[in-house]
């Protein structure tokens, strides 16, 4: 069987009348050869794979192709780079090499054929639309029941601070609580037969895999899954699935916190046995789904925490097949029957949509009504119809100010797109991160404008942590581009962009300035852990590293000797360190949170949940300035002003989520 050529961009191509020549980014660089980035970036460093850059002052990459075919016939990266000669004769497949007509596509290493999928499926199409839920609080993560009658989600609970396990009748009727005390990223699973609903929630050591019985409501322990951290569930890692003879519980778990997640069958006895391995430098395996058949797996690979894609693996242990190359965040799948996949993505960190994946790679998106599209689930009412449940939520996040002399609260550059983390300039000038053109990217609010400009195209999966300089000229902030966060420089006058820290098996991050700026300190674990370091503003020289004991974000104390940090996301204790290292001593036992303060002379300001506090780290006085609205809820990012008594924060202004249900043609 022919089918089209798959793209390492978004879509399918059937004929192509010419080839192109030119790569752009790490991660089509990546998937000429069949590497991960690291391998790719690591061939550029040790081997001389001849990568261009847009400038000199732009991290942003791209290969000829013709320039890469020579360097691989003379240097056989196949052979020193540490990837077999197999997988890079493989990559002839890949669309730049072709010229014209039709061939067979080479997904992750095997042939997509004929033992899938017989012929090319289009995607369905959104017949109507409507809400099944519109109550004032958040409803989430919904799972129809093997019938198509029923749905159980997420909600909260009257009265209870931990939400509850939901159900309802799909068709008109009242829901009732099938739960309580369960954890906000429970995601309720009906078990193959229908009669039981499988739901996390917190336990001793982490999570345990609870089983209610939907006739009784009687509860037993499945098993105990390890904890959770807020990082790792961008990636959906407390998502379970039931073993398709309804005896197992298929979870993602890792070994340690430098190993990928794997895909795990934890049995009724105890009994764990892993069905994924997920490649070295990953973030590993989550999301998973048995098709109705009970033949396939279908589950999320991710590259880093926000760039993912759809694979499916034959039961038991047949080949595995990449069925997506879209590298965007993936937020839920369903199948249809066995003949494909309905899944939300989106590209960068905008909003999600729904898209069809048909097992042989052609993937589409859903037209019809939709709006951040999450965790959809399907029904199939016949051979070419089915009822979709999914999320629809609507967030908008924004910057707030609150001048410390009349304090009165502002909203700064208010949009319906998420704006967080901002940093002020002494004239009045304030950048923050914002997703108003689809992706992470920095902006300007200045003085007397009435719109923001857009400062950064880097069009990557996260962008966060931007600083001003003390002289109000560059602004400092870190980004993934590849597989790690990077730290970059943006010149706001000109809107040139210069790489200033790099680290391609490290992870670098949250940078401040000196107060000459000359100096940019930040967070990387090129030592094994995260701590601090220091490295000339102008790229001179070698980092250096500060502490010893652990560091996660620092920044210049009044007076320039000294360092304030904090050693870790989890801490709230304020150490100090002397800007060139030496003893690392506590200096207030209660204080901020990592994402949460700031440094304005002689304070350290920062927001403890609602409140925005002021603490003299030399005298130990500590006052409570602000009770924010308890009506919002506060997000990541703050800011104070160095010369003026003015102090920014991010909050959620809007967070709705309600259940909707769909029809959708099959054709």
């Amino acid at each position: 069987m022919l089918i089209g050529v798959l793209s390492p961009g978004l879509s399918v191509v059937t004929t192509r009348d010419s080839a192109p020549r030119e790569l752009r980014g790490w991660k089509e660089i990546a998937d000429f050869f069949d590497v991960s980035v690291r391998t790719a970036q690591l061939w550029e460093r040790n081997l001389g794979m001849p990568v261009r850059r847009l400038s000199t002052r732009s991290g942003r990459v791209y290969c000829l192709v013709d320039e890469l075919e020579a360097w691989r016939q003379e240097a056989d990266p196949g052979r020193s780079g540490g990837t077999d000669s197999a997988r890079l004769a493989r990559r002839k497949s890949h669309p730049a090499l072709v010229a014209g007509g039709v061939i067979v596509a080479s997904v992750a290493g095997f042939a997509v054929g004929a033992w899938l999928f017989d012929s090319s499926t289009p995607s369905p199409r959104v017949l109507e639309s409507a809400p099944l839920t519109a109550a004032e609080d958040a409803e989430r993560s919904p799972d129809l029941s093997p019938d198509g009658r029923r749905v159980v989600f997420i909600s909260s609970c009257e009265g209870a601070v931990a939400p509850c396990v939901w159900m309802r009748d799909l068709a008109d009727g009242p829901r009732r609580v099938l739960a309580r005390d369960v954890s906000l990223h429970a995601y309720p699973h009906w078990s193959p037969d229908g009669r039981r609903v499988a739901f996390l929630r917190p336990g001793g050591q982490g999570m345990d895999v609870v089983v209610v019985h939907v006739a009784d409501g009687m509860e037993s322990v499945f098993g105990s899954l390890p904890g959770r951290t807020r990082e790792e569930n961008l990636m959906d890692v407390a998502s379970i699935a039931w073993t398709a003879d309804g005896q197992g519980i298929i979870y993602p778990h890792r070994e340690a916190e430098d190993r990928p997640f794997r895909l795990y069958v934890l049995r009724a006895d105890g009994a764990r046995t892993p069905l994924t391995s997920p490649p070295p430098g990953s973030a590993g395996d989550t999301q998973p789904e048995v098709s109705p058949d009970g033949r396939l797996l279908a589950f999320t690979r991710f590259t880093t925490l926000s760039e993912s894609d759809l694979y499916v693996l034959p039961l038991p242990d047949g080949p595995l097949q990449r069925v997506t190359r879209a590298d965007a965040r993936i937020w839920g799948l369903s199948w249809v029957e066995s003949r494909g996949l309905l899944y939300a993505s989106h590209p960068g960190r905008g909003r999600s949509k729904l898209h069809w994946a048909s097992l042989d790679g052609e993937t589409s998106e859903l037209s019809g009504p939709q709006f951040a599209v999450k965790k959809p689930s399907v029904y199939s009412v016949s051979e070419n119809e089915i009822v979709l449940v999914y999320e629809q939520r609507e967030r908008q996040d924004n910057v707030w100010s609150l001048d410390l002399r009349t304090m009165e609260p502002a909203k700064v550059a208010a949009s319906t797109w998420s704006e967080s983390f901002p940093t002020c300039a002494a004239d009045g000038s304030v950048a923050f991160i914002s997703l108003r053109s689809g992706f992470h990217e920095l902006w300007l609010q200045s003085p007397g404008r009435l719109d923001p400009v857009q400062l950064t195209e880097l069009t990557g999966p996260y962008t966060d942590m931007p600083r001003w300089s003390p002289d109000g000229k560059n602004i400092l902030f870190s980004s993934a581009l590849g597989p790690t966060r990077d730290i970059f420089v943006v010149d706001p006058a000109a809107k040139t962009t210069r790489l200033l820290v790099e680290g391609p098996d490290s992870e670098e991050g949250r940078g401040s300035w000196s107060h000459d700026g000359r100096w940019v300190y930040f967070r990387s674990d090129r030592s094994g852990d995260p701590q601090i370091w220091k490295q000339r503003a102008d790229g001179a020289g070698p980092a250096v590293q500060l502490t010893t004991g652990g560091g996660y974000e620092a920044f210049e104390a009044p007076g320039g000797k000294e360092l304030y940090f904090v050693r870790d996301r989890l801490s709230r204790e304020l150490w100090s360190v002397p800007v060139d290292g030496g003893e690392e001593r506590i200096v207030y036992p209660d204080g901020p949170s990592e994402s949460l303060w700031a440094v304005a002379d002689p304070w350290v300001y920062f927001r403890d949940g609602r409140s925005i506090r002021r603490l003299d780290p030399l005298r130990g006085d500590l006052e409570t300035l602000y009770e924010l609205d308890p009506a919002v809820t506060p997000v990541a990012g703050f800011a104070a002003c160095p010369d003026r008594p003015v102090v920014y924060w991010g909050q959620t202004d809007v967070n709705r989520a309600d259940l909707w249900v769909a029809r959708l043609e099959l054709p």
